[in-house]
């Protein structure tokens, strides 16, 4: 399996277009968390900026999972090399556990980054404002990181299913729109759960309150902070739903006929 994890390596680093994509998700996070800024919002502090914009970068991010799982898993079976690994002694399980392994990790580590640099764009560029805090914004990026790893691994189970990277991101194109139609119902969020969609709403809302006097401006206050049980749930649900999708994904390939 060592030996497959380290071509696959190769094969990402050499890939011309995954390259690009990498380049283009940190200058789209960026600017991002810069447009603000270049559209030149005068009033606007960081606390705010962050709470308006997380929902979109975390839906880019949601793309990028689905465009590099697909190509570590899915895009092998266009040129033969998953054949040719298995024609040559590799196991099926040393193949699926490899590219498996590399495309939570790598996805996880491109879709967190995204984040990170939209939300330390916005710290440096506007004032902080007294509504979030850094502690409660590291609360919020941790949790993710189940989360994207549960989406990775759904995106896995699809990879092995449709075999064309392309075919993932339209999958998850075609789930995120379904959400969108049908967000008022409050059973389709809980529905979305399993995948991690549903997730990503719940750790990017805020609840917030307004206050304001006759004589002085408006002020936004967010509650800043997932409470304790909602967390805990959230990483236990993330982390078994995502392996049942590994084991749900290795069995569709394990039984598979790839010729």
């Amino acid at each position: 399996m060592k030996n497959i994890m380290k071509s696959q390596i190769y094969q990402l680093v050499r890939n011309r277009s995954l390259r690009a994509l990498v380049l283009a998700t940190i200058g789209l996070s960026v600017f991002t968390g810069a447009i603000g800024k270049i559209e030149g919002g005068k009033d606007m502090n960081a606390s705010d900026y962050i709470v308006g914009t997380l929902s979109i970068v975390i839906a880019m991010a949601q793309f990028i999972t689905a465009i590099i799982t697909g190509i570590v898993c899915a895009d092998d079976f266009n040129d033969k090399t998953s054949n040719y690994e298995l024609t040559s002694g590799r196991l099926r399980s040393q193949s699926y556990a490899a590219r498996a392994i590399i495309s939570v990790i790598l996805s996880c580590i491109v879709s967190v980054l995204m984040i990170v640099l939209m939300i330390v764009t916005s710290l440096m560029l506007y004032p902080h404002g007294s509504s979030l805090n850094d502690s409660a914004l590291v609360q919020r990026v941790l949790l993710m990181i189940p989360i994207f790893i549960r989406l990775s691994c759904f995106f896995v189970l699809i990879s092995y299913i449709v075999k064309k990277p392309i075919a993932v991101f339209g999958v998850c194109y075609a789930i995120m729109m379904l959400l969108g139609v049908v967000s008022s119902s409050e059973g389709s969020i809980k529905s979305a759960m399993l995948t991690g969609f549903g997730s990503f709403k719940n750790v990017c809302h805020f609840d917030e309150w307004y206050t304001y006097g006759l004589n002085t401006p408006e002020y936004h206050v967010y509650e800043p902070y997932i409470d304790s049980k909602t967390a805990a749930l959230t990483v236990l649900v993330s982390l078994a739903a995502g392996a049942l999708y590994l084991l749900l994904g290795y069995s569709y390939f394990h039984r598979d006929d790839i010729e």
